[in-house]
């Protein structure tokens, strides 16, 4: 998330806040992002598609990446 706030934070300066949402209900925490100036938002991209039947369609253009990590006892 410290990624995506800085980013935001070069292009939007103060207006960019990030923030961690919790006790929500057992240990789930949530990372939030917002920007302050009500006229600017955030939102998902898309991009537009060509279907097979010659009709066009805009899809979102998310790319998750999945870290995997371990937990070590000792």
């Amino acid at each position: 998330m410290s990624a995506i706030t800085s980013t935001l934070t070069d292009v939007y300066g103060n207006d960019a806040i990030s923030f961690v949402a919790s006790g929500l209900g057992g240990a789930q925490n949530l990372n939030a992002v917002t920007l302050l100036d009500r006229s600017t938002k955030l939102g998902i991209a898309r991009k537009l598609m060509a279907n097979a039947d010659g009709t066009l369609s805009a899809k979102e253009n998310v790319i998750v990446t999945f870290i995997p990590y371990g937990a070590i006892t000792r």
